[in-house]
């Protein structure tokens, strides 16, 4: 698999992917390749829709290969920051699930071929929804808790005057 290049003919992003065909005698007969227009992979990779988030594709090295910040593509993601790179280590040894630093919330999960898809949203962004329904689970319960009291004093102020 190669880096990404901006192909000749097309002047477009691509990526070509090419693997020795083995036919006589175990030697190499020739190759088969294709390569694919980054942008289409890219639009695929967007309709992963996160509301807040964004999804990029990372290689088995760890170089960005899809991301929606042009200027973060080829970069190595472990030589970024220390925090990238516990990310990217933690990643290679479970090959999918769930990552959490300081800022962001990530899933991930391994291709057939070795790069990792990425679907990142801030923290801020993944628990926003929850903290507006804990407020207002407070709210609802001071409101029933005010309304009981209001209602035993009530009761009990009526079973005063029987008396």
């Amino acid at each position: 698999m190669a880096d990404p290049f901006v192909g000749f003919a097309s002047n477009q992003f691509t990526i070509a992917i090419a693997s020795p065909v083995i036919m006589v005698d175990g030697k190499k007969q020739g190759v088969v390749a294709a390569s694919f227009y980054v942008n289409k992979l890219y639009r695929k990779i967007k309709a992963i829709h996160a509301e807040e988030g964004y999804a990029y594709v990372i290689d088995a090295a760890g170089k960005i290969l899809l991301h929606p910040d042009k200027t973060m593509l080829n970069l190595s993601l472990p030589e970024q920051t220390a925090e990238l790179k516990t990310m990217y280590d933690y990643m290679v040894k479970h090959k999918e699930g769930v990552y959490e630093d300081s800022h962001e919330l990530m899933t991930f999960s391994e291709l057939y071929n070795g790069w990792y898809i990425v679907v990142s949203v801030s923290k801020g962004d993944a628990y926003a929804f929850s903290n507006t329904m804990l407020k207002l689970f407070i709210v609802m319960e001071t409101l029933m808790i005010a309304l009981t009291v209001m209602i035993l004093m009530k009761m009990t102020q009526k079973s005063l005057e029987e008396l």
